[in-house]
């Protein structure tokens, strides 16, 4: 029982480790995409293709 429970809360810990890298990467590519639109000016994808006649 012991064994489990040190697992599981191993487990957890990982799990926790994880969330917070994810949060990371989410807000550093968040930063570099408002980064690229304040240096293009582009605000949307369409924005920088033609626009089929």
């Amino acid at each position: 029982m012991r064994e489990a429970v040190g697992l599981t809360m191993a487990a957890d810990l990982l799990n926790i480790a994880a969330g917070v890298l994810a949060v990371l990467v989410v807000r550093r590519l968040t930063r570099m995409q408002l980064r690229r639109v304040a240096w293009t000016g582009h605000d949307s994808p369409a924005d920088t293709s033609e626009q089929p006649a």
